[in-house]
């Protein structure tokens, strides 16, 4: 499996954080990894994230669905997520999709 890029931005319903990009990639075991860059974009000097990612097969099926909760972000910084699908169907997904983002 080849990574695959998404242009797709997603905002907090909040409207605090944003993802600034993101892509899936495979390991040799097959699980897949959805990884990117998220924004603090309130003025709130610290806030704890939570990212929900579905994960597709070929023809659009879910196939399941993980979380990650990212630490602090200070205000107007980014920082690093990791959504990992390491589950039975994983060598089957193509696609993902960003769910939610959400301030906790």
């Amino acid at each position: 499996m080849a990574v695959q890029k998404q242009t797709q931005e997603v905002m907090s319903y909040d409207n605090t954080i944003q993802t600034l990009h993101h892509r899936m990639s495979a390991n040799r075991f097959g699980h897949r990894t959805v990884s990117g860059v998220m924004k603090n974009i309130s003025s709130d000097s610290s806030v704890i994230a939570k990212i929900k990612v579905e994960y597709y097969d070929e023809i659009g099926e879910l196939i399941g669905t993980e979380t990650e909760i990212v630490r602090i972000l200070p205000s107007g910084k980014t920082a690093a997520f990791e959504v990992v699908y390491s589950g039975d169907r994983r060598w089957e997904i193509q696609n993902y999709k960003i769910v939610s983002l959400i301030r906790i």
